[in-house]
């Protein structure tokens, strides 16, 4: 078996999931702070001479920072950006105004890091984000470095040569000349760039694709403000929270969010159950005969089957917060509810898991439909279906601590299990027995 389909499925009111609040990170949360920073420009500037004074330096903080936490966590890919960001920073405050023609090495500097940054971001976020530096990885940044160095030297012995290639006037953007200081091949460059990385974003959604195309975006925008202009040092602080951003929402998905369900972990259920006070309930669910459907279509499918059940328990009703508790058992916690209310929505939840079907494709079944079609019936396809057992505590007060709700929990789980599968069993009190709920064992 090598595939998995699944047929329609019940429809239900879907929770904020672990999924939505990823994509939201990576393609709502930069244009946000992108937005919030151009808004909040005209106010930014008008700020104290003694805070505009400190941007630079929060500009070099937050890109240092990018350079740290990237090391930490093996990102070596932000680390080489958070880099090439810092060195074109330096370089054009180092220069002077050289978006205004203040002197002509400047604007040589200024035309060198508006055509080579870009350039250089999209190198390296093409590059495989590896645990260790490749040869591949070091090669490509000390290029990078070599061509900035050459560039450098090139503006003390012939400024007036980087200025005519790099200012060379294009016609079809001699408009464009009169809205931005920056040259047009930089634009060609920033386009190709940001279009490329773009591209590279939608094919593979990740925090850190996101980071690599707000901190461009972020560094075109300082460009066209010009050096020297508290509007640039504001855009470069932004291009550095951008990347320090990705990095820590990145840590924070692989500590609390499980990657093969995208729902919540172990530790997330700790801290929601940390901060729970008062009235909740905790349901455990576990797929029935997970360990043999395992061992007979093989683990591949078996995660198949793990992500389509989360899916439907992450659509759960009535205010119930699912995560992965570990394995093929999944917790499901109600706030300030009680068994008897929560009951129908994990009623109505088993059902749909149980009404769900699914359908193996045999490694024999051809990718494409043959014509003429065979008359003779196939059996290249077979229909299977997985249920789910359900046990039920809640908790009157603060008496009982979460372990030992979850607990009471299991031990139900287990009684659910003990009676048939595919069915709920409660759990009112530490003390009374568990009781199996009326559900119709298959």
């Amino acid at each position: 078996m090598d595939g998995l389909i699944m047929l329609p499925t019940h429809r239900g009111k879907l929770a904020v999931s672990a999924t939505s609040r990823k994509a939201f990170s990576i393609f709502v949360f930069p244009v946000l702070v992108l937005l919030a920073f151009y808004f909040a420009m005209p106010f930014l500037v008008q700020l104290p001479d003694a805070i505009i004074e400190q941007f630079p330096l929060a500009s070099y903080l937050l890109l240092a920072g990018g350079v740290g936490l990237g090391s930490l966590y093996n990102r070596h890919r932000v680390v080489m950006v958070a880099l090439v960001l810092g060195v074109s920073f330096w370089s054009l405050r180092g220069w002077g105004d050289a978006s205004h023609g203040a002197n002509l090495p400047g604007m040589a500097v200024y035309a060198l890091v508006a055509f080579v940054l870009p350039l250089a971001v999209l190198v390296i976020a093409w590059l495989p984000d590896r645990r260790t530096l490749s040869i591949n990885a070091v090669a490509a940044f000390s290029a990078i470095i070599s061509v900035f160095l050459a560039g450098y030297w090139l503006v003390g012995a012939a400024p007036e040569l980087i200025s005519a290639l790099v200012y060379l006037d294009l016609a079809p953007l001699k408009g464009v000349r009169e809205l931005t200081p920056v040259p047009p091949l930089a634009l060609i460059a920033y386009t190709a760039a940001l279009v490329a990385l773009l591209v590279k974003l939608i094919r593979n959604p990740t925090l850190f694709e996101s980071g690599f195309v707000a901190s461009l975006i972020g560094s075109a925008l300082a460009l066209h403000a010009g050096m020297h202009q508290p509007v640039t040092n504001i855009y470069m602080i932004v291009s550095g929270l951008l990347l320090v951003a990705a990095v820590v929402q990145n840590a924070y998905f692989i500590a609390y969010i499980d990657e093969l369900t995208q729902l919540p972990g172990r530790r997330a259920l700790n801290e929601e159950l940390a901060r729970s006070r008062g009235q909740y309930v905790i349901a455990m669910l576990d797929i029935d005969h997970f360990k043999n459907f395992n061992d007979t279509y093989g683990h591949d499918i078996g995660d198949q089957v793990l992500r389509m059940v989360a899916s439907k328990i992450s659509a759960v009703t009535g205010g119930g917060k699912p995560f992965r508790y570990g394995g093929e058992e999944f917790s499901v916690v109600f706030p300030g509810k009680t068994c008897k209310e929560v009951f129908p929505h994990l009623s109505r939840l088993r059902e749909i898991i149980d009404e769900s079907r699914m359908i193996l494709r045999s490694k024999n079944r051809p990718d494409k439909k043959p014509n003429p079609v065979p008359q003779q019936r196939r059996t290249a396809f077979q229909e299977v279906h997985v249920t789910i057992s359900i046990g039920v505590a809640e908790t009157p007060d603060e008496s009982l601590s979460p372990e030992e709700v979850i607990k009471a929990a299991d031990q139900a789980l287990y009684q659910a299990k003990k009676k048939g599968r595919n069915r709920i069993s409660q759990y009112s009190s530490m003390q009374d027995p568990p009781k199996a709920a009326p559900t119709p064992a298959l």
